[in-house]
């Protein structure tokens, strides 16, 4: 195929995103009658995570996910073999990342505040926001010590902040970002999604 159909291939999707084939809409679902339609914020994106108190972070990590697909759909067209598949991929787990620092802070504080329980995981908590602010490092860091998670998660929570710090220009030059160290790199898209949402229904049982 020539470089001339191609990129006439590519002006004729240009502001079409409704007419990508199937395989590439990862935004979109099956309904009841078996069509192809897309998926709507407040009907599949918002439900994923009505356990989370904060109204205004529920919200926001609907259109975070709702954005992922969006992301998944599109690195999926463009193929991972591209130039930039690299930073497309690191920018989807950034995306990722963030969620789970949200779940995470919402859980602390429903342990801590509106539940009064753990006072281990409040101490801890209240150690790190004292002495190192209080970002998704410092979150891993207090779960992990009051045993919330096992140390599969946690270490998978660890290379996932890895990745999450390349929004930071130093970020992207640690090796614990790198494809040689880092296993969330080279694992494919459709993985992370999937450990997202083993996460999401881990995380659901710590709210009961």
């Amino acid at each position: 195929m020539s470089v001339d159909v191609i990129e006439q291939a590519y002006y004729q999707i240009h502001d079409q995103l409704p007419s990508l084939p199937e395989p590439f809409c990862y935004w979109k679902k099956k309904s009841s009658d078996g069509r192809s339609i897309p998926k709507t914020l407040s009907g599949d994106y918002r439900p994923i995570f009505n356990f989370v108190y904060a109204l205004d972070l529920r919200n926001n990590l609907a259109e975070l996910r709702m954005c992922i697909d969006y992301h998944r759909s599109l690195y999926s067209l463009h193929k991972p073999g591209l130039t930039f598949g690299w930073q497309h991929r690191l920018v989807i787990c950034q995306m990722v990342a963030g969620i789970f620092e949200g779940i995470l802070l919402d859980l602390f504080e429903f342990l801590t505040v509106r539940k009064e329980e753990n006072k281990v995981l409040e101490v801890l908590g209240k150690q790190k926001i004292e002495n190192k602010g209080f970002g998704f490092g410092a979150l891993i860091d207090v779960f992990s010590k009051a045993g919330v998670f096992d140390e599969n998660w946690q270490k998978y929570l660890l290379n996932l902040n890895y990745l999450r710090n390349t929004v930071h220009p130093r970020g992207l030059n640690s090796e614990d970002a790198s494809f040689q160290k880092n296993p969330i790199v080279t694992d494919s898209i459709e993985n992370l999604c999937i450990r997202l949402d083993k996460f999401i229904e881990l995380t659901k049982e710590q709210y009961k």
